[in-house]
């Protein structure tokens, strides 16, 4: 889910959780996945289409609070 479009479902309360989860492929990074009301996960991508993906889990905690969401569910 492009970030736009995630920003506007969050407004819409159609998204009830974020997740963090390591690259399968780079266990130094760390992704978004977003969980709609359907139980429909998505992960979360730039408005360019990019998986946003990160080493710095900070830098994903600010997206996830700019979502909306107080709380994240942390796969270690």
């Amino acid at each position: 889910m492009k970030l736009s479009r995630a920003r506007q479902q969050s407004v819409a309360k159609n998204l009830i959780e974020a997740e963090l989860m390591r690259n399968p492929s780079n266990k130094s990074e760390w992704f978004i996945m977003l969980r709609k009301q359907t139980g429909k996960s998505f992960m979360l991508a730039s408005d360019d289409d990019s998986p946003i993906v990160s080493s710095d889990m900070e830098q994903l905690f600010s997206i996830v609070k700019i979502l909306g969401f107080r709380k994240v569910i942390v796969h270690i």
